[in-house]
């Protein structure tokens, strides 16, 4: 299978010497597990006449030919780009690294894997990846070959993000995953003959990172600090008024979405956050008037084209967006200004709005259609969860003469 290839073809332009003559082919690539397009141009656009380039293709397609019928391959299987470096890192440090090492192995199962998952993900196993790599780096082993990373070295890892680290059981797991990922992979390119990942302690450790609601005072502070920052305060207002999450659904609204005469949002069926894909829809959240006002009067947002991003990366709506991570740490600087705890996150605006329609009374379904959740039980769940509601009845039961 690793010898499959298709006969090698001159690509000329019917003799366009302005053109950029080739030799295409396809050979089978052992890391993508399918077949690969090659070109090779072979300095052919040096030759100036018809004749002379043709003599040269037909010449290098014969030895391209004769090459692959003896097993030759032009994919490169001995170094390959280092995936897991820091963009810093890539500056300074050669992007080349063995293939039988830990990271070439990882990121050749990265690219082998690009297509089947979301870039989310894909974010996911890199920064687990590369933890463990630095971790390689630190004792010096970096450059061994991945089969010489026995079940004791992988062993004594764990044991250090289990209890020097002290990360979380669900942590754990993921980088478990990750790794076991990639040593299959390494067995199935045979590098390796036995997955060294087995035998990793069980971590139960739960730390709480969730994200709690603001109250009603730490809502003002924040409102107050914040007001006339327009990218963090249209943020943190959307996600508190309108419950939009604050990665794709608020960093990559465009004007277009929000109808100000209706007075709601159209957020499209992609961008809206689902952990079951089939279950996707759009989502079309209420602008409480209070908040429309300002939209409309406040920020102006009207005049702005129907294409532009509501959160510029200038500061103003604009046809680039905000950054990924840049509401984040802003808000975290803000947060520590402010004095609040580290349970408080850009999150907490969305749990914290979902807290005053509870305690207001607002039916169930009219804050599952806000939040854009699928049925009454996912919003049940969430309230219970993450917010938490005030019971009035029982607020009211006692008598203060007691």
């Amino acid at each position: 299978m690793e010898n499959k290839f298709t006969k090698p073809i001159i690509k000329n332009f019917d003799g366009d010497l302005s053109k950029k003559w080739h030799i295409y082919y396809s050979v089978f690539d052992k890391v993508s597990d399918k077949m690969k397009y090659i070109r090779d141009y072979a300095d052919l656009h040096k030759i100036k006449t018809v004749e002379g380039r043709m003599e040269a293709a037909k010449k290098k397609r014969n030895e391209i030919e004769k090459k692959l019928k003896s097993g030759w391959s032009p994919i490169n299987y001995t170094s390959c780009s280092n995936r897991l470096l820091y963009r810093s890192e890539r500056i300074l440090t050669s992007r080349m690294v063995d293939c039988d090492t830990f990271s070439g192995v990882a990121s050749h199962w990265i690219d082998h894997i690009q297509e089947k998952l979301s870039n989310e993900t894909i974010r996911t196993y890199e920064s687990k990846l590369r933890l463990f790599g630095l971790w390689l780096r630190e004792k010096g082993r970096e450059n061994d070959p991945i089969i010489s990373i026995d079940n004791d070295f992988i062993l004594e890892f764990f044991d250090y993000i289990i209890n020097e680290k002290e990360l979380s059981g669900n942590s754990v797991r993921k980088y478990k995953d990750a790794l076991y990922n990639v040593w299959e992979f390494a067995r199935k390119l045979g590098y390796i003959y036995v997955n060294a990942i087995n035998a990793i302690p069980e971590c139960s450790r739960i730390n709480d990172k969730t994200a709690y609601p603001l109250t009603v005072s730490e809502t003002k502070m924040l409102f107050n600090e914040i007001n006339g920052d327009m990218t963090l305060e249209l943020a943190c207002k959307f996600e508190f008024y309108c419950f939009l999450r604050p990665g794709k659904e608020i960093r990559l609204m465009q004007i277009s979405w929000i109808d100000f005469e209706r007075g709601i949002i159209n957020v499209p069926m992609d961008v809206v956050k689902n952990t079951n894909p089939k279950n996707r829809k759009s989502k079309h959240p209420t602008i409480p008037d209070v908040f429309l006002n300002e939209l409309k009067y406040k920020w102006n947002l009207r005049s702005y084209p129907p294409n532009f991003y509501v959160l510029g990366n200038h500061g103003t709506p604009g046809t680039t967006p905000y950054g990924k991570n840049t509401l984040k740490i802003r808000f975290q600087k803000i947060r520590k200004k402010l004095g609040f705890p580290e349970n408080i996150k850009l999150y907490s605006l969305k749990h914290t709005g979902n807290a005053v329609l509870a305690d207001a009374g607002v039916s169930l379904y009219a804050i599952k259609e806000q939040n854009g959740h699928n049925s009454i039980a996912t919003t049940e769940r969430y309230l219970k969860n993450k917010v938490v509601t005030v019971n009035n009845a029982i607020k009211r039961a006692f008598d203060n003469n007691i």
